[in-house]
């Protein structure tokens, strides 16, 4: 009911802001059951366990970057520049807040199982709604047939890059300029009908858990 909902939204409001504050790494189920406001008997009861409570905090994000994305109609990709335009800007904005912690945590999965498991899951879930709009483009006809879930991880992962390079960067990043020059040049590549590689360090999107 509403209450078990409210609940579950303020443990996993609690997750993702001790995230960008501590980093995954420091995360811990007593820290936030404190700052949702409950005891960790309550959060087990909801989330079995801290790979779960990551797992279910990692799927509403990508659910609301999705749910912003569709707020703006499809263009139906009669600009497919304007509309990976729109889908960049999204994930910039959502990823901008949180860049530091994400560069940090990247840097420690490699010591860390949870911390490899958090980032698989969100590598694994962002790219999916976008390589379903490329299918679904090159159904009507509108872009030549292809591989589109390297070409949605090329995607998301040439932006994440930006991201991480801003700090070097003499001028402020402007993700909107940044979004528009990512869009068109994988809208040009997209109406050539050129795949992206999947990257060898990403794992492959068909992989059964």
């Amino acid at each position: 009911m509403g209450g078990v909902e409210d609940t579950e939204a303020r443990i996993l409001d609690a997750c993702k802001q001790l995230c960008r504050e501590n980093g995954p790494r420091g995360l811990t189920t007593r820290a936030v059951a404190a700052a949702a406001g409950v005891n960790e008997v309550t959060l087990f009861r909801h989330f079995p366990t801290k790979a779960h409570l990551v797992r279910s905090m990692v799927t509403r994000t990508v659910s609301r970057m999705g749910e912003a994305i569709l707020v703006e109609p499809s263009r139906d990709a009669t600009d497919l520049a304007a509309d990976l335009t729109h889908w960049a800007s999204v994930y910039l904005d959502h990823m901008l807040p949180m860049a530091d912690m994400v560069l940090v945590g990247l840097a420690e999965a490699r010591w860390d199982n949870d911390l490899r498991t958090f980032y698989g899951e969100f590598a694994r879930q962002v790219p999916g709604p976008l390589a379903a709009h490329l299918e679904g483009c090159a159904r009507r006809g509108q872009i030549p047939d292809g591989n589109f879930g390297p070409v949605a991880r090329a995607f998301y992962e040439v932006l994440l890059m930006q991201l991480f390079a801003a700090p070097v960067h003499t001028e402020p990043l402007d993700p909107q300029a940044v979004a528009a020059e990512v869009a068109a040049l994988f809208a040009g590549a997209l109406h050539h009908g050129v795949d992206a590689p999947a990257p060898p360090w990403v794992p492959n999107e068909q992989t059964e858990e």
